[in-house]
């Protein structure tokens, strides 16, 4: 079996029943980590789950799943007041000694806050059409592309949260490469941002 995460993997009663020891922690971090639950449960007879909250207050963005224009243009720091800079961030962990692992969700948060006010998702010169984005190699994950605003027109300092959800193909390629990079343009500050990962990993050399 490969040392990488599939998507979907099927576990093996046979398999399940060898193993004999839970595995401590999965992921060594680069950020902050805390323990936090997550909507999707794990399977019942899971040897070694994977129950992880990743946050961005240590700022870090890979260069490589941006675009130039993203990257030339950019911050990491969260709580930035000023506009026309894009945010960016990667959560990035490396898988110890495991092999045959099963992502089974994956939910980023971000906490934002206009610093310019809005007119229209039409209007480019203020916060009103700005995008958070899911990136990855240099090329936006489809469908995590969202407006951050909905309500029109809005004051500077109108604070906004969202949620994505990460599936199908986008959920097995973060696995596989251990990380998930994302941007919020660009008169719009971030507070603070979260991944929660779950899944399922075997302990089987």
């Amino acid at each position: 079996m490969k040392t990488k995460i599939h998507a979907q993997f099927v576990f093996s009663p046979l398999i399940v029943v060898a193993l004999l020891l839970n595995a401590n922690s999965l992921f060594a971090a680069e950020a902050e980590k805390t323990i936090a639950p997550l909507p999707v449960p794990l399977p019942s007879n899971c040897p070694s789950p994977i129950n992880q909250t990743f946050d961005a207050n240590m700022p870090y963005a890979l260069q490589s799943d941006f675009t130039s224009v993203q990257w030339n243009n950019h911050i990491e720091a969260l709580n930035y007041t000023g506009t026309n800079k894009q945010y960016l961030h990667t959560f990035r962990w490396k898988p110890q000694s495991y092999r045959c692992c099963q992502c089974i969700s994956a939910v980023l948060t971000v906490k934002m806050e206009s610093n310019s006010a809005g007119l229209s998702k039409d209007d480019d010169s203020d916060a009103g059409n700005d995008h958070i984005n899911v990136m990855r190699n240099g090329v936006l994950v489809t469908p995590y592309s969202e407006y951050i605003y909905s309500n029109f027109p809005f004051p500077a300092h109108t604070p906004v949260t969202k949620q994505l959800h990460i599936t199908g193909d986008a959920l097995n390629n973060m696995c596989n490469d251990n990380r998930l990079s994302f941007v919020v343009q660009d008169d719009t500050k971030v507070l603070g941002a979260t991944l929660q990962l779950k899944g399922c990993c075997l302990t089987i050399k």
